[in-house]
Formats: structure tokens, C-alpha cells, sequence
């Protein structure tokens, strides 16, 4: 993975500017340059400074798209669970009746959009949600 390549350079860089010197080449915070003032850092911190960013980004996007992931797979799981429910679904399943003989399609916008609420109000309508993740 690309982030994962970068961490590796970023690191290996910062072990090379450690161990040559990194630590006596100064930088002036480069916002406000105040050229009268001592040096606010070093490449060392900046280098760190930058790995710690990157892994703040990878961490968190990687992190959320996780636990969407996450959150789609109970809901397709319960979703899966009211096909089995005569009282759950009632819209879609009777759409699915009538459409039996005609070949798979995109359903239109406007119904999925329909279904897309029944389901929600379904799912909210319950007192619990399975969770079966640990199961797999």
C-alpha cells in the first residue's frame, strides 16, 4: 500500500538525519520568519512532525471507512434477516413479487429511494440489531 510505503521512507529518513546531524540544522518556523529570533526547530522535528500528520490521516480515513464498513455489514446482515419477516419489508417485497417474471435491472431512483426509507424505519423499529461479525 502507498501509505504504508511512505511511512517506511519518511522513517528511514528520519533515522539518516538522526544519525548525521538532523538535530544541529536549524529551521525557523517557516509562517512567520523572524530572522532576529533563534531557530524554533530542527529537520528532525519537522521530518517527525510530518510521519506523525501522515499517520494521523491514515489512521483516522482508514479507521472510518472501517467502521463503515462496519456499519453496512450489521445492516445488510439485519436487512438479510427481514427477507425471512412477513412484516418487514412489506414494500420492496411485494415490488419483487410483481417484477418476477422480467429480468434483473437497476430499480429506478425514485422506488429505491421508497425502499431505501422502509428499510430504514424497519431498521429503526427494532429493538436490536444482530451483530453477527464475531460469527465469521
Amino acid at each position: 500500500m502507498i501509505n504504508d510505503e511512505f511511512l517506511v521512507k519518511i522513517e528511514t529518513i528520519i533515522k539518516y538525519l538522526e544519525k548525521n546531524g538532523g538535530y544541529n540544522y536549524k529551521l525557523y518556523n517557516h509562517t512567520c520568519p523572524d530572522f532576529n529570533n533563534e531557530p524554533d526547530s530542527n529537520i528532525v522535528k519537522y521530518a517527525k512532525d510530518i510521519r506523525d500528520y501522515w499517520k494521523t490521516l491514515k489512521y483516522n480515513d482508514n479507521l472510518e471507512t472501517y467502521i463503515i464498513m462496519e456499519i453496512c455489514k450489521i445492516i445488510m446482515d439485519n436487512l438479510n434477516l427481514f427477507a425471512l419477516n412477513d412484516s418487514k419489508l412489506i414494500h420492496m417485497k411485494e415490488y419483487c413479487k410483481s417484477k418476477t417474471e422480467e429480468p434483473i435491472s437497476p430499480t429506478p431512483n425514485e422506488i429505491l429511494m421508497k425502499f431505501v426509507y422502509e428499510a430504514l424505519l424497519d431498521l429503526f423499529s427494532v429493538n436490536l440489531l444482530y451483530d453477527f461479525r464475531s460469527i465469521e
